[in-house]
């Protein structure tokens, strides 16, 4: 961390130099193009320098800058993955046959091939964590988040997951999960930490995608893939935070007596 602080203070430094020093670094005519780019990396910066013993508080303003920036994104994924749930949820407890059949089959499908499904039935609790936490992340998060580029396969992938969510709060007599406190504690805080982890890392991925669409450089990358450099900075700062939630949310639901 401290490293970390030391490099954001070279970082701000070098801004305040190009700053004071822009027209020495004019090509021709008499506007200075630095400024603007000087001003869009300082946006994404701590107000403030960090010192050694103020590292915790950089972060935080990182992670916070990047949730205010990506904000928009986010809420298009965490609305969608809110509307599903609630369509899937009214379905199977409406009796819907769709929706209960599907639950079926794919709780059956789940247990038959998922790797950490059947870790878990063979008793080897923690392991089924470490296998769905590095499914989750690796897998399905990460891909989603490149996904973002198109702009719609995060929002068709958070609708899909959010229904499926949603018709699992009942169990496997399709009795509702909601009715005792246990299992609905059970179910309700697994689905809240790993929409939470999804929304983070496919709401970056959009934020991205909308920021290089957009054009809001500086950009990295080589001329016929440029991507914002400074949405990548946000999307590191969301998955500063998704990536623990992933990983409490594999511990919470496979290391914890079943619901």
């Amino acid at each position: 961390m401290k490293h970390f602080s030391g490099l954001i203070y070279m970082v701000k430094t070098a801004c305040l130099w190009l700053r004071l020093n822009c027209r020495r670094f004019r090509v021709g005519g008499d506007d200075c193009a630095w400024p603007e780019v000087v001003r869009q990396v300082q946006e994404y910066l701590p107000e403030r320098h960090c010192g050694p013993n103020e590292s915790n508080h950089c972060t935080i303003g990182l992670m916070t800058h990047a949730l205010h920036r990506a904000h928009r994104c986010i809420l298009v994924i965490a609305m969608t993955y809110a509307i599903s749930l609630g369509i899937g949820i009214l379905m199977v407890h409406g009796g819907s046959e769709f929706a209960l059949s599907y639950r079926d089959s794919l709780v059956a499908r789940a247990h038959r091939d998922d790797p950490a499904s059947r870790a878990n039935d063979a008793g080897q609790h923690l392991r089924a964590a470490v296998i769905d936490f590095s499914r989750n992340l690796f897998m399905a998060a990460i891909p989603e988040t490149i996904g973002g580029l198109t702009l719609v396969l995060p929002i068709g992938l958070a609708a899909y997951r959010g229904w499926v969510g949603g018709i699992v709060s009942v169990g496997q007599y399709h009795q509702s999960r909601l009715t005792q406190l246990w299992p609905a504690t059970y179910y309700l805080t697994t689905l809240l930490l790993q929409v939470t982890a999804f929304t983070l890392a496919a709401g970056g991925g959009l934020h991205l995608g909308w920021a290089t669409l957009r054009g809001r450089g500086p950009f990295i990358g080589p001329g016929w893939f440029r991507l914002s450099r400074l949405a990548l900075v946000d999307v590191a700062q969301l998955y500063a935070i998704a990536v623990p939630l992933f990983a409490i949310g594999a511990l919470w639901e496979f290391c914890l007596p079943p619901a």
